[in-house]
Order: C-alpha cells, then sequence, then structure tokens
C-alpha cells in the first residue's frame, strides 16, 4: 500500500515540511519558552521529526529529478523514519490521557494552538506520510527494541539532572517523587521514587506497545504475511 507517485508525495512533503516548521516556531513563541523548551520529550521528538520531514523532502526532490514521476518516493531510512512516527504518536497518546488527568484542563494557559500543532496535527501528518508514501515491511521487530533506547536515556539524563545541577525542576510533574506524596503507601514509598519508577515503566511500556503494534501494521500493508500464506 504505497502511492506510486513521486510528485504526489513531494507536494504532501513540502505541506508536511512547513506544518513542521510552523509548529516549532509556534511552541518556541509560546509560554512554553520560558520554562526550558529543549528539555520537554515532545518538542525533542518534534524537532527529530521535522529533520526527518526536511530530509525526505530533499531526497524526495532528487529522486523526482533523476527518476520521474512515477514510481516509490525516495525516504529517510525507514527505521529513522517510523521512530519518529512512533516518538510522536506516543507522546501524543500520552499526552491527551495524562495531562487532562493530573491538570483537569486539556493545555495550559496559553499552549493551545502549540499543543494542538504538537499533539494533533504534526503526529497526524506523519502518521499520514508513512502510511501513504513510505515503503513497507523493511522495519524489523528488533527495531522496536531499540526504539526505547532514546525514551530510556531522556529518562535516566532528566532525572540525573535534578541532582546534577541542584535543580528543582521536572520537565514532567510524574517525574517529581513529591508528585506521589498522596498516591497510596505504595507508589508514595521511598519518599515517592517508587511512582517515579512505576509511572517511567508505564511510559517505556507505552512506547513498547505504539513500536511494535507499528511495526506489525507496516509488515501487514506490506502483504508479507499474505505471502507466506
Amino acid at each position: 500500500m504505497v502511492i506510486r507517485n513521486r510528485l504526489a508525495s513531494l507536494i504532501y512533503r513540502a505541506f508536511e515540511v512547513s506544518l513542521a516548521i510552523a509548529t516549532l516556531a509556534i511552541v518556541f513563541a509560546s509560554p512554553l519558552k520560558d520554562e526550558r523548551p529543549f528539555i520537554y520529550f515532545s518538542t525533542e521528538v518534534s524537532i527529530f521529526a521535522c529533520i526527518i520531514m526536511i530530509l525526505a523532502f530533499i531526497f524526495n526532490f532528487v529522486d523526482l529529478i533523476r527518476h520521474g514521476i512515477s514510481g516509490v518516493a525516495a525516504y529517510v531510512y525507514m527505521p529513522f523514519t517510523l521512530a519518529s512516527v512512533v516518538y510522536l504518536v506516543g507522546s501524543t497518546i500520552g499526552y491527551w490521557i495524562l495531562f487532562p488527568m493530573i491538570n483537569g484542563v486539556f493545555w495550559a494557559n496559553g499552549m493551545g494552538l502549540a499543543c494542538l500543532l504538537t499533539h494533533a496535527a504534526l503526529p497526524l501528518a506523519a502518521l499520514l506520510d508513512w502510511l501513504l508514501f513510505a515503503e513497507k515491511g523493511t522495519v524489523k521487530w528488533r527495531h522496536g527494541l531499540y526504539y526505547l533506547v532514546y525514551p530510556l536515556f531522556y529518562i535516566v539524563y532528566s532525572e540525573l539532572a535534578h541532582f546534577i545541577f541542584q535543580d528543582d525542576f521536572f520537565p514532567y510533574e510524574l517525574m517529581r517523587p513529591t508528585f506521589y506524596s498522596a498516591s497510596g503507601s505504595l507508589m508514595a514509598g521511598n519518599g515517592g521514587w517508587n511512582g517515579v519508577v512505576v509511572a517511567m515503566v508505564g511510559f517505556l511500556a507505552g512506547i513498547a506497545a505504539v513500536s511494535f503494534l507499528a511495526i506489525l501494521i507496516n509488515d501487514i500493508l506490506s502483504g508479507k504475511f499474505r505471502r507466506r500464506a
């Protein structure tokens, strides 16, 4: 299931790159600019996705010039492309479930447009690009484990930074031990670090679930199981 038209994919990717750049511009112009925007997982994965989209547009443009309109458009190394989709979708699912639950609102003051772009428009654009134009069946199951390396590094660094820089700032409340002080003896144990560990393991499990689901869909759309049958 791939649209074999390099011009169509180029037009779509031009829109996608414009959306990604606009998303980052709006995020960095929002109130988030006063709260270290680079340390948020959602901002980092949006930057990563923007880089993938720009490279895909460039590769697509060169491919169109060299090989004409008909055919599958060139793309960035597919495990990287799918990783950007997984991180965007995983971050989006986590945001829409947890942020309203914790804060009672869908976004902070002044963050409405930035949140809609980061956690709705951009993930949807990346997902559609992958579904419509990307070659399928080239991502292995082991890549689902590789995709956990970056989120794990993000968690470890974010928690250690609190001690290294003697800073009380945490990117997300779920990373703050005191958040669990009224959450029962299990989660509040060890000064709330039990709750942090449980939440972060849950976050990694969620990313893993999205990763393996994406790889399964990737294989199904490639016809891999049909060929085996």
